[in-house]
């Protein structure tokens, strides 16, 4: 039988000091609270997926609360009911989040070396862009930018003297 463990209550957690290794406060259901040395509080879901034991994170303890982290516990606990990864849906969410970020223009303008002065202080990203910002990035709704377009823009850019990165 497994044991019982009373819920957390916020005093608790408030009044939690750090120590010289980081230690857990359990609340149950695989909800746990890691405090750190140096003192910041972390919610964890430890769960088993697939016959391996994976750990989600929700976030810092004040900026979410234990009535949230309680709530994501319950919605990740019926997603691995249904077969579902909630670890691999939160990574796709934040891949989609990621992409829709990286627009051609976004890339386009970090990418883009300025002809007018080969100085970084005074070059500003939109005065290299010219007629790539005219014809491809005047769009309705920006379009994602593919990882072929960024990796061939990569290399134009050095060897065009641009930047690297």
């Amino acid at each position: 039988m497994p044991k019982r463990i009373m819920p957390l209550s916020d005093v608790k957690v408030r009044t939690a000091k750090p120590q010289d290794k980081e230690y857990k406060i359990f609340d149950g259901g695989g909800l746990f609270l890691m405090v750190t040395p140096s003192g910041g509080r972390l919610c964890h879901l430890k769960y088993r997926y697939a016959d391996k034991e994976k750990k989600l994170t929700f976030g810092t303890y004040p900026e979410v609360s234990l009535a949230d982290a309680r709530q994501r516990r319950d919605e990740a606990r019926k997603q691995i009911a249904k077969g579902i990864d909630p670890g691999a849906v939160k990574k796709a969410q934040k891949q989609a989040t990621a992409q829709e970020r990286e627009t051609f223009e976004a890339v386009a303008q970090s990418k883009t070396p300025c002809r007018h002065n080969r100085t970084a202080r005074s070059c500003h990203p939109s005065q290299g862009i010219g007629r790539l910002s005219r014809r491809l990035c005047r769009q309705e709704r920006p379009s994602p930018c593919p990882d072929v377009f960024r990796s061939s823009w990569r290399v134009k850019t050095c060897r065009m003297g641009g930047n690297q990165s």
